[in-house]
């Protein structure tokens, strides 16, 4: 076990690691609809749901969910047996998740309300391949409270991610592909960057040996997984969940047309202005979060209470703020950035979410830090 000094420096590194890669994720867009426009943002962003659920639950979910499997394992066989048990179970649960969507792409397509889409859904689905390697060797550090390893691979991870992407789109939109092959462009530097992240991870660990697995444990293992697991995973992904909605309504309800569709490009640029919002909002708040965690551990009730009290006023004061300059900049964020003031009103109504998404994020961090993912997963829905 590593000392109290080096593990908070392992929260904060953690911390700044996925501050940082939450801005390289906001940031590109802003290039990448440069580039392609609102029609290319509108194909990249529609199936950005499916991709990004799975790429949290291999990033912060399923790694958490793991280390405490991992560090309530008796011995460092044991340990391992769980660490190995994990994979196991998250790579069946991952080959499954490749063959449905690999084979109900056109019916999900179809529901998006564009056939267009079904093999950049295809494309996506491969990803999922590489989730159950990078929560397990994430989880097998954070289990010995060493989170250098997940914050320096996190932030590599979606820098090779975002080179390869930009690199892919220009070279695309040199050659004269359209809107959809460059979707399909981008998600592919997703597997890239991800396979860089499991091999600096892999070089990391080497105390992972392989031992054989017991089916209890496996069945221990997927139990825990497919219930906390997924509890603590749907709980965090509130914007997400958003987007997924969007995707399945707006194109469909505005006609689904060319129109419609530059349309919902057009929305789209409001989303990553909003996570950036909600990142620097809910930043204040989450510094309490490893204090909030040792006093519920440690059973003080009064300085919990008071932790969490703490942390939902700074996000309210914060997030009202940052609502209001969000939507007082918007028009000149909007030319600034998109290269014009088209949706700007749509855009400033988006902004508005900001303050509720806010208090929603903390209040689920809160939930969680005490031990209620449930509670947070229903409050979610």
């Amino acid at each position: 076990m590593r000392s109290p000094s080096k593990f908070a420096t392992g929260v904060v590194l953690f911390a700044l690691a996925g501050y940082l890669s939450k801005f390289i994720s906001f940031a590109y867009r802003v290039p990448y609809q440069n580039i392609a426009g609102d029609f290319g943002l509108y194909a990249y962003q529609t199936v950005y749901p499916f991709a990004a659920i799975v790429a949290s639950l291999g990033m912060y979910a399923m790694p958490v969910v793991i280390a405490k499997i991992g560090v309530g394992a008796h011995g460092p066989r044991r340990k391992l047996e769980v660490l190995w048990g994990s994979f196991y179970a998250l790579l069946g649960l991952a080959v499954i998740l490749v063959v449905t969507m690999w084979m109900l792409a056109p019916v999900i397509a179809r529901l998006l309300g564009d056939m267009e889409l079904a093999p950049t859904l295809r494309i996506i689905s491969l990803s999922y391949l590489l989730m159950p390697a990078l929560a397990v060797l994430r989880g097998s550090f954070q289990a010995v409270d060493d989170l250098r390893p997940s914050a320096i691979s996190q932030v590599l991870e979606n820098l090779v991610r975002v080179t390869v992407l930009l690199v892919a789109l220009l070279i695309g939109v040199r050659f004269g592909q359209d809107a959809y092959t460059l979707s399909r462009y981008a998600y592919g530097a997703t597997l890239v960057g991800g396979v860089i992240a499991i091999v600096i991870l892999s070089l990391w660990a080497k105390q992972l040996r392989l031992v054989p697995v017991q089916p209890t444990t496996l069945r221990s293992v997927l139990r825990i997984l497919l219930t906390t697991g997924f509890a603590v995973g749907f709980a965090s992904l509130g914007i997400l969940w958003m987007q997924l909605v969007d995707s399945f309504t707006i194109v469909n309800l505005m006609g689904g047309d060319y129109a419609a569709k530059v349309g919902k490009g057009v929305f789209d640029r409001g989303y990553p202005l909003v996570q950036f919002a909600i990142l620097f909002t809910t930043a204040l708040g989450m510094a309490n979060v490893p204090n909030l965690v040792r006093h519920y551990r440690a059973g003080r009730i009064e300085a919990t209470s008071s932790g969490l009290s703490s942390m939902i006023r700074v996000t309210t004061t914060v997030a009202a703020a940052a609502t209001i300059g969000l939507m007082g900049v918007m028009f000149p964020l909007n030319v600034a950035l998109f290269e014009n003031a088209a949706g700007t009103t749509a855009l400033v109504l988006l902004s508005t979410s900001t303050f509720a998404a806010s208090l929603a994020v903390a209040s689920m961090t809160c939930l969680q830090a005490i031990d209620r993912e449930r509670t947070a997963a229903v409050g979610m829905i």
